[in-house]
């Protein structure tokens, strides 16, 4: 819901205390403070993040749980730059080679991987057929040391 929409009416009663009427909510004007103001005015306004909109509008059938996703990384690291990466990922601004040569700052809009498909965050993270490898190459290096990990863990 926009502010424009809102519907405001100021008036004043017997006692002449002004008042305020926001979405058929009575505001009591001299006993308001600024957060209070700014609760009342922001309580029915939501607002889909872009990033959330756009997966919606591209994967309607997909059912996620944003909560999850926008927490995750303060629960997978303290780093900042891997927080700020995460971020850029999840808000879709990661800036790739589309993006880039859209805004002519380089050459070719190609993965920088691959070199064949158009760079997107869905390609090189997903699509591409060299991140897989590396995808798949972590998968396995992690398993071997988890599976390390508890053997050493249970001898102990």
């Amino acid at each position: 819901m926009d502010l424009k929409q809102t519907r405001k009416t100021y008036f004043t009663d017997n006692n002449q205390e002004p008042k305020l009427i926001i979405n058929e909510i009575l505001v009591n004007l001299s006993k308001l403070k600024q957060k209070t103001i700014y609760c009342q005015l922001i309580s029915n306004i939501v607002a889909i993040p872009t990033a959330k909109k756009r997966f919606n509008e591209a994967y309607p059938d997909a059912n996620l749980n944003w909560k999850k996703f926008y927490q995750l990384p303060f629960k997978v690291t303290t780093d900042a730059r891997t927080r700020q990466f995460q971020y850029k990922i999840l808000n879709r601004i990661l800036y790739t080679n589309k993006a880039l040569f859209k805004w002519s700052i380089v050459e070719i809009a190609k993965c920088a991987f691959c070199n064949i498909h158009e760079e997107t965050v869905v390609h090189v993270f997903y699509n591409c057929t060299n991140t897989q490898f590396f995808w798949k190459e972590v998968s396995i290096s992690m398993s071997e040391n988890l599976s390390s990990n508890t053997r050493t863990f249970k001898r102990n």
